[in-house]
């Protein structure tokens, strides 16, 4: 499914490709040039430093592609059918033959086109195949198995991490504690209890997991950020500018259900139900920062976060599946929804009322 940070990590993987290979043909370059006369022997006569940067930025750019393409609409849908050995040496196996078809091609248009030959020269296709089968097709392997394993390990730790939050622990910027405005969202499965009575223990938690994936694409897609997954709870937060806009936070709901209800026949087939959930947003200052030691990771704490579980709680009193506060619903502007206030109620541990909606769609 397209997304903003889908888009952004295939581009900056497929630019640091076209680099290396900059790097690369411009090393080899100041090489060979550091051993005068070589450039005029055999095989290095024919030499070229523009025509191998194009070739090398071509298949190192094409090969990016083409990697981004198969990771992020074909191996990391099909990664959960798969234990991490067997996804390892399917991964392994198919980028073996993809290098060596893209090597193929890149030496065949090295030898033709760009060496001024027609493509169809049997001379051009005949030092393609020498140079398939001699020794010097492993020169180019190892910088593409290389940026393969740098890449694969990127796209790795921005899942396990989140895009934002590797970020931030790359850079410091949470190293000091810092309180910023965010809008925080909490959901919770209905029903969890009775649900893992009915199912056991071991499915409930595959429901809890296929759930959580098919959401994820929706949350990234409308800026949002996973804080923390707590057993059937999944806490979500934007900066309040992006969550707010266009009423962002409240659109990644109505787009839950849709994706929900897409696959509501897998779920019925598999699990005999379709997950319902209660979600609660509220906005305001929240503290993050660093904390750990031996599992360091950013926390988001707060009394934003204690208020935000507290309206969630009152989904049920009211028979809403969706809660915002008045905090929040002042943020919104130009969004697609009418907020229609349902009471001005205490919450526990807060001095004062606060006002409580749910939200209706135009």
């Amino acid at each position: 499914m397209y997304n903003k940070t889908v888009l952004s990590k295939i581009i900056l993987i497929v630019l640091v490709w076209v680099l290396a290979g900059l790097f690369i043909t411009a090393h080899e370059y100041f090489f060979l040039s550091n051993y005068p006369g070589i450039l005029n022997t055999e095989p290095l006569a024919q030499y070229n430093f523009t025509n191998n940067l194009i070739a090398a930025c071509f298949s190192l750019g094409v090969g990016a592609l083409i990697y981004c393409l198969f990771e992020f609409f074909y191996f990391q849908k099909i990664s959960k059918r798969f234990r991490f050995w067997e996804a390892v040496i399917l991964r392994i196996a198919f980028y073996v033959v993809f290098i060596f078809c893209l090597l193929a091609l890149t030496s065949l248009l090295y030898n033709t086109i760009l060496s001024q030959r027609s493509f169809f020269d049997p001379l051009g296709w005949a030092k393609a195949k020498h140079f398939l089968t001699s020794k010097s097709l492993f020169h180019p392997i190892l910088p593409f198995l290389i940026l393969i394993i740098i890449s694969t390990f990127f796209l790795q730790v921005t899942e396990r991490f989140s895009r934002q939050e590797f970020s931030r622990m790359m850079s410091g910027k949470y190293f000091h504690p810092q309180q910023e405005d965010r809008v925080m969202l909490f959901l919770d499965l209905n029903h969890s209890t009775t649900l893992a009575e009915k199912l056991g223990n071991e499915k409930f938690y595959d429901l809890i997991n296929d759930f959580f994936y098919d959401i994820a694409p929706v949350i990234e897609r409308h800026g949002g950020e996973v804080v923390e997954y707590v057993g059937d709870q999944v806490i979500v937060s934007w900066d309040i500018i992006q969550g707010t806009k266009k009423g962002n936070c409240v659109e990644c709901i109505f787009d839950f259900e849709k994706v929900i209800k897409q696959r509501s026949s897998y779920y019925q087939q598999k699990y005999g139900t379709v997950p319902e959930f209660k979600v609660a947003i509220h906005s305001g200052q929240v503290i993050i920062g660093e904390i750990g030691k031996i599992k360091k990771s950013i926390k988001f704490s707060g009394d934003v976060l204690n208020t935000t579980s507290r309206v969630e709680g009152l989904c049920r009193q009211y028979g809403e599946q969706l809660l915002v506060t008045e905090p929040l619903v002042q943020r919104f502007n130009n969004v697609s929804f009418t907020p229609v206030k349902i009471t001005d109620t205490g919450i526990r541990g807060k001095t004062g009322l606060m006002g409580i909606y749910k939200v209706v769609r135009k």
